[in-house]
């Protein structure tokens, strides 16, 4: 069904830097922070008033809430530098697509899959916060410490990619649409003063 498969369109558009952003960096941030606080033991919490994902679950309505201001503004808009197919080398393309992908569009998908991530981590979130002390107590304390293992790593890698495909957002909207070519081509040499 395309509404079911419509949220992660993004994951499929292929873009210079793509596995890096959406693969790379979230996993080994996260495998690094989930490291730490297995390390870290009975010192960090994670689930309850206090825990780290009940920190999480207050952050991301607020990120839902930008997220889906970005996609109203972007769809709103009748400005040509977005209704504007992308130009240069490296164009992101989304795979079976017959016409070219617009820049629109593009921020379109992005931001519906970063409001999809918010609500859905969101859900995710308090229903681990709410079932996990009952889990706890009916679960061995190895299995209790693998399923905590594997659960941190999955919320901490997914926030990390919505941290870091909001700085491709941000990219595109803040530098790449607004160049005189629309094409963003970093030197390295600055400019003289």
């Amino acid at each position: 069904m395309n509404v079911l498969r419509a949220p992660f369109l993004f994951l499929l558009i292929r873009f210079q830097g793509r596995w890096a952003f959406i693969l790379l960096v979230p996993l080994l941030l996260a495998a690094s922070a989930t490291g730490v606080i297995m390390w870290l033991g009975a010192r960090v919490s994670v689930l309850g008033s206090s825990g780290l994902f009940t920190k999480l679950l207050a952050i991301m309505p607020i990120a839902g809430g930008f997220f889906v201001a970005a996609l109203t503004v972007i769809l709103s808009q009748s400005n040509s530098v977005l209704q504007a197919g992308f130009v240069g080398e490296n164009k992101p393309e989304l795979p079976g697509e017959a016409e070219p992908l617009t820049r629109q569009r593009f921020l379109a998908l992005l931001f519906g899959y970063l409001s999809f991530s918010s609500f859905s981590l969101a859900g995710v979130l308090a229903g681990t916060d709410f079932i996990g002390p009952a889990l706890k107590t009916v679960i061995t304390t190895d299995a209790w410490f693998y399923l905590k293992v594997v659960t941190t790593f999955a919320v901490l890698f997914w926030t990390v990619q919505m941290f870091c495909c909001s700085m491709i957002g941000l990219f595109y909207l803040t530098d790449r649409l607004y160049r005189s070519r629309g094409v963003s081509k970093f030197k390295r040499e600055l400019p003289p003063a």
